[in-house]
């Protein structure tokens, strides 16, 4: 059932008995051990996806939903109070506010201090210079010369911003309020510019290590006299390249910046909808697992118009992550690609590779970032078959009265029970050669998972040059089911946490009966009552 990820981890065991067998025999076999990685390996493996900005990011939106939380709590009536200070309190847009939306104008913002126990007190005040305006975005640019001992690329930006404030308004923008709702919905309230304001700082390259690209704060939201890192607006902060060389030679240039920060903005502004909308309508914020898997949907919906492929078209790998990676190529419409899904399914692949220990309803160690791949697989998978138009799927979710699972529940109209059987067997056998499954819920609408995990294998792993200098996917496809045939098996399963799933393999020949049935991992007692048991036949 659902509930916190990772709490209600359980041990269990899976027993199968053929015709003729008896029950007590089979009872007291030895548990088999499965070919299986052991624990350590599965979380070194994640930890390479959860070094760097992932695992920064989710522990930000986790103290941005906290504070939201705390804010409801203590004014459960509809954060009334908050709301009515802010509007009897700032007025309409005047002084900084406007000025933010005149290009050349230097005006004083404050990046929270992510370092901090308290961003919303603590806070780098710093002068920025309006780059860009468009009709709903503000690009600024922090005025610092030197950060860090480095001498930044102030004033040296303003190409590439321009470009982004262009595809911001012309791709972004038409996504984000066709598909998830307003970012401005709290702005008018707030007092402030009117338009989504990006703040790009070599401040925010120095947070977290440096492991930090962008950030939403929902301080934002809040009058500057309770929250004094608050802007009040809708204000997100970006880190800066740092090297004036041209192309792709280092990760410091303008190009590999641009490449990808793309993502990272729809994905950002995402959150701000997400916190508008809800704060705006009085409802409680989303968890942040299904925050994270809308925003890596919001990223897909801007890849698709890239990429140009269409919601349920059983998407390939060639043209579209296999063009991710061929960014430096002469492959034809791969040059200069930026950044697109190859986040989401490196994600899916270490959450594929041990979903016994990754759950879609959040976090289940610290550093787990496959929750990302996880969520985000889900909610793809739940928006292709239910509802209808998956901008109305995800506009409901947005602004859905619940949250977590209750709110998929909402807008599919089935038990998370049922969605969580029919998603994780979804995700092993969707395109599976020759299957045509009779119930259409067990394949994966949007991409041909089966052909995404070849072509990652292939340029990225031994699939077809086992001597490929890159071994990131080491295998096609990266799951490891409990391989069996019919017949009379007992296998123990250490610990499934909640919202988890484990996958057994049977084949062989014909048998008049297959029995196979859950139980207590050490004795034949029943097993722990949180289980449930989904089953697919392919013939």
């Amino acid at each position: 059932p659902p509930g916190a990820a990772g709490v209600g981890s359980v041990p269990f065991a899976i027993r199968g008995l053929a015709p003729g067998a008896s029950t007590a025999s089979t009872a007291t076999a030895q548990l088999s051990a499965d070919a299986e990685p052991p624990l350590a390996a599965l979380l070194r493996q994640g930890a390479r996806r959860a070094s760097g900005p992932g695992a920064a990011h989710i522990e930000t939106l986790e103290r941005n939903i906290e504070q939201l939380r705390r804010t409801r709590s203590a004014d459960p009536a509809g954060l009334g109070a908050t709301r009515g200070a802010v509007r009897a309190g700032d007025g309409p847009r005047t002084g900084a506010a406007a000025q933010l939306g005149t290009v050349g104008a230097i005006t004083t913002v404050r990046v929270p201090n992510l370092d901090a126990g308290d961003i919303c007190v603590a806070n780098f005040p710093i002068g920025v210079r309006t780059v860009v305006t468009t009709a709903h975005a503000i690009i600024v640019e922090d005025t610092a010369s030197i950060a860090g001992g480095r001498t930044t690329l102030r004033g040296q930006m303003d190409e590439y911003f321009v470009r982004l404030g262009d595809e911001f308004e012309r791709v972004m923008w038409p996504i984000l309020s066709a598909s998830f709702g307003n970012p401005l919905a709290m702005d008018a309230a707030l007092g402030g510019p009117g338009k989504v304001v990006m703040v790009f700082s070599p401040r925010v390259n120095a947070l977290q290590r440096g492991n930090v690209t962008a950030f939403v704060a929902s301080c934002d939201f809040f009058p500057t006299a309770s929250r004094p890192s608050s802007n009040q607006g809708a204000f997100f902060y970006a880190y800066v390249p740092t090297s004036p060389a041209a192309g792709y030679s280092d990760p410091e240039t303008r190009d590999q910046w641009m490449r990808l920060i793309r993502g990272t903005v729809i994905h950002e502004v995402k959150h701000i909808v997400s916190f508008a909308e809800r704060y705006s309508r009085n409802l409680p914020v989303e968890d942040v697992s299904w925050e994270e898997g809308s925003a890596r949907v919001a990223e897909e919906m801007f890849a698709r118009s890239i990429y140009g492929t269409l919601p349920r078209a059983n998407t390939r790998y060639a043209p579209t992550l296999g063009c991710d990676i061929r960014y430096l190529t002469v492959t034809p419409g791969c040059s200069d690609r930026p950044m697109l899904m190859l986040r989401h399914f490196d994600g899916l692949y270490a959450y594929a590779s041990a979903p016994e220990i990754y759950s879609p309803l959040g976090r289940t160690f610290g550093g787990d970032v496959a929750m990302y791949g996880g969520a985000w697989s889900f909610l793809r998978w739940a928006a292709d078959h239910f509802v209808g138009p998956e901008a109305q799927f995800f506009r409901e979710h947005t602004t859905g009265s619940g949250t977590g699972a209750s709110n998929l529940e909402a807008r599919t109209g089935r038990t998370w029970d049922e969605m969580l059987g029919e998603w994780s067997l979804a995700l092993f056998l969707d395109d599976l050669a020759a299957f045509n499954p009779l119930n259409p819920r067990l394949r994966l609408l949007s991409w041909d998972l089966n052909d995404v995990w070849n072509g990652l294998c292939t340029d990225l792993g031994p699939c077809v040059d086992p001597l490929n200098p890159t071994q990131v996917y080491s295998r096609s496809p990266p799951f490891f089911p409990r391989a069996r045939a019919f017949g009379n098996f007992l296998i123990g399963v250490g610990t499934l946490v909640t919202g988890g799933f484990t996958l057994l393999d049977l084949t062989g020949g014909p048998l008049p009966s297959q029995i196979v049935e859950l139980k207590a991992l050490t004795t034949n007692a029943d097993p722990p009552a949180v289980l449930r048991l989904t089953i697919s036949r392919v013939r």
